[in-house]
């Protein structure tokens, strides 16, 4: 599993549910502001990794290709999933940053902590 892929299927899955417009707001209630701040950049750094894999992909493609074969393995790399994501990575990096559609709001607790 690649780090960030499940905060990223979470992401694609929210804008799922803003798409069909069953909410006038959805809100995405998430871990202490570091944990989300990371969890916000994750599209733009697939973004960053896609592109790259993208330019190189007939090379791995025919890498992986010309090995399985000399190793006596069918296996195949479907390099066209990543044509496919992109435009989803795209989106997701222009609504997060579009202010009239996405807010962020700070919450703060000022109850009283005890400390051990």
């Amino acid at each position: 599993n690649l780090p960030g892929l499940d905060e990223l299927i979470a992401l694609v899955n929210i804008f799922k549910i803003v798409d069909q417009h069953q909410f006038d707001v959805v809100v995405f209630d998430t871990a202490p502001t570091g944990h989300t701040l990371r969890l916000l950049s994750i599209p733009r750094s697939i973004d960053k990794v896609l592109r790259q894999l993208i330019q190189m992909k007939s090379w791995v493609g025919g890498l992986v290709n010309a090995m399985s074969g000399s190793l006596g393995v069918n296996a195949t790399v479907n390099m066209d999933m990543m044509d496919e994501l992109l435009p989803v990575i795209e989106r997701l990096n222009k609504e997060l940053k579009d202010p009239d559609i996405t807010t962020f709001c700070l919450c703060l607790y000022s109850g009283v902590f005890v400390v051990v």
